[in-house]
């Protein structure tokens, strides 16, 4: 049998309800939803003042059946393709709800009690978004026609997250369910597992009935209902209409997890995207010009907002000197964008009035720890380096050690002391000093290198790092970087990146290349 048209599935207060959640979190999104026909049924559009320029369109089915189309109007593919996918499934789970319903209600048509409460819980259940709400109204509804003394519903957990009857008979009938749920749980995992127990006669309770909140995807919780002794027993119609309320409720609870999903998803993809765009922005567009010498660098993004960032920059008023900073904000997000931005102007302007590297370093420090307090930290690699003579001035706050690659071969490790930035008020840091004659190169990087991760869980590595930059001896700056970033990405294989990976490396040209000091 055909399915039905989505618009006679899904009453229209529900469907724009269900359109409201997803898009309520960004301005700029709009949806439709259309019947096979192409009639539209449902629709909230973008404000006049934003403009979406992608529209996606999803197809919306039941058992493979289509019952109409979902429009997504948003800024960019990779939002609109998000709330799309989640938003047809919650439409899908619905409209799945509902049919699931009339098969069961047709085929207890002569019980016009039964198909009056369903009906209903139905209408109810499709507008509800808290689970404890659809829990308290699916307790109350099954409460009526089954006649229990005292109910409950408990969440996953097997925590109470709603009652009815007085609290010394819930607390008793909690404690008793146990047994209950041990045999639920041992049962067929099929959608709506229904289970009684019949307890001793000098129990309070002469039976107890009981269902899983379950679907496919997993348990939601268990309604539990139980009648004095000396009452009658459940009946088999009784069963039923318990196991199917309950199949109703466990996918109304799960249609809002979606529903929370496509919110949740749409604020953090808003959040990564602004992070991101903050963080490419502080990345040097080109580098300065300098006779004798070659700047290359990598960066690869991972695929959340982290907080790596390089920069290369003349110092005011100190001729051809040049400041060099690579750099590892903890944290992600916009948080840590911020944190990034705010420490590279903070370099900058400290590094204008100071020959000294640790003690530009610690004059940053002492403004973050004094005056943001935002609990995130900076690990920084800050050198000056004099063209002219080579000579280059480094200090270290809490970041991987930088590396001097010799023309003939030999690798020296610097790693001068100084604690993370914004951690504490005594930097601790001392800066060193190195001579970079001609083929000699300066190569810093960040952990997004030596903590790359392969297939099989294993990191990259200081070890083999090194091995890599003592074979690239007399290669010129860009030769260094290329070589190490596709050695990184072939050790990684199919694995994603866990963190952003950043290389900076600055080589003096050798004498016999023309160009020297």
């Amino acid at each position: 049998m055909p399915a039905p048209k989505l618009g006679r599935l899904i009453d229209r207060a529900s469907l724009d309800g269900l359109l409201a959640a997803a898009v309520a979190v960004s301005p700029e999104l709009g949806a439709r939803l259309l019947d096979p026909d192409g009639t539209e049924i449902a629709a909230i559009h973008p404000p006049p003042t934003r403009t979406a320029s992608v529209n996606v369109r999803r197809p919306v089915a039941v058992d493979g059946a289509p019952i109409g189309t979902l429009e997504i109007r948003a800024g960019d593919e990779r939002t609109a393709r998000a709330v799309g996918d989640l938003l047809g499934r919650a439409i899908e789970l619905a409209a799945t709800e509902v049919r699931a319903r009339r098969a069961v209600t047709a085929a207890a048509i002569d019980d016009l009690r039964e198909l009056a409460l369903l009906s209903r819980l139905s209408d109810t259940l499709a507008s509800a978004v808290d689970p404890a709400d659809i829990a308290g109204c699916v307790l109350s509804t099954v409460s009526r026609p089954l006649g229990p003394s005292v109910g409950l519903v408990l969440g996953p957990d097997d925590a109470v997250v709603a009652t009815s009857g007085s609290a010394d008979d819930v607390a008793r009938l909690h404690a008793d369910a146990g047994s209950l749920i041990a045999r639920l749980r041992g049962e067929d995992p099929s959608i709506g597992s229904c289970a009684e127990v019949e307890t001793p006669s000098d129990e309070r309770f002469g039976t107890i009935l009981g269902a899983f909140l379950r679907t496919a995807r997993g348990h939601h919780g268990t309604i539990v209902l139980g009648r004095p002794s000396g009452s009658a027993p459940f009946t088999a119609g009784d069963r039923q209409l318990l196991a199917s309320v309950a199949g109703q409720a466990a996918v109304a609870i799960e249609r809002t997890g979606l529903q929370r999903q496509v919110v949740e998803r749409q604020a953090l993809d808003q959040e990564l995207a602004i992070g991101r765009r903050i963080q490419i922005s502080l990345m040097p567009r080109r580098f300065p010009t300098i006779d004798g010498w070659e700047i290359a660098s990598a960066y690869e993004p991972a695929r959340e907002v982290g907080g790596d960032f390089y920069d290369v920059f003349r110092l005011r008023d100190r001729g051809d000197c040049i400041g060099l900073v690579v750099a590892d904000v903890t944290g992600k997000g916009i948080p840590a964008a911020i944190l990034m931005a705010d420490a590279r102007g903070l370099i900058h302007a400290a590094a204008d009035q100071s020959g000294d590297p640790a003690e530009t370093l610690a004059r940053v420090n002492r403004i973050l720890v004094d005056e943001r307090a935002s609990g995130l930290f900076v690990t920084v690699v800050h050198a000056v380096l004099d063209p002219a003579t080579g000579r280059l001035i480094l200090a270290r706050a809490g970041h991987d050690p930088v590396h001097v690659l010799r023309a003939d071969g030999r690798l020296e490790i610097l790693t001068p002391p100084g604690r993370l930035i914004g951690m504490v008020a005594d930097l601790a840091a001392t800066s060193v000093e190195v001579s970079l004659e001609p083929g000699d190169a300066f190569v810093g990087h960040t952990d997004g290198v030596t903590e790359a991760r392969s297939e099989d869980g294993s990191f990259y590595g200081e070890d083999r790092f090194r091995e890599r930059l003592v074979a690239l001896a007399g290669a010129s700056a860009g030769e260094i970087v290329q070589a190490i970033d596709r050695d990184v990405a072939a050790f990684r294989g199919r694995a994603e990146p866990s963190d952003d990976l950043t290389l900076l490396v600055v080589r003096r040209r050798p004498l016999e290349a023309g160009i020297g000091s």
